[in-house]
């Protein structure tokens, strides 16, 4: 997927699980600063509880960044979080941004500093 380009796949998911929204979440490398494999272990297992306390469903995934040797962080991509929630939840996590999808099935980069 790509920040600001039309993804039907992602129209098509939230018409198949009935929600008109979503976001990317990462709990790795808080601040943008490198963490140890096992520090960003337990930051992914704390948000997968936090999205599973919150009813949410959610897909495993991971996310790059093309032409960097920045590595990549798992994620999750919850259904149905609203862009105030998910906003929370990244700051919470420590993170600079997250990716937020609306109706319109367009990703967004949402920057959280």
């Amino acid at each position: 997927l790509n920040v600001g380009k039309y993804e039907p796949r992602l129209l098509e998911l939230f018409k198949e699980k009935g929600v008109s929204c979503g976001a990317f979440l990462t709990a790795y490398n808080p601040q943008g600063s490198q963490q140890s494999d096992a520090a960003n272990d337990l930051a992914h297992a704390k948000l997968a509880q936090d999205l599973t306390d919150l009813g949410l469903g959610m897909i495993e995934g991971s996310g790059s960044e093309e032409g960097t040797d920045w590595p990549s962080e798992r994620s999750y991509f919850a259904l149905g979080l609203s862009l105030e929630a998910a906003s929370k939840i990244g700051t919470e996590a420590d993170q600079d941004a997250i990716v937020w999808v609306g109706s319109n099935a367009v990703p967004q980069l949402i920057l959280l500093r």
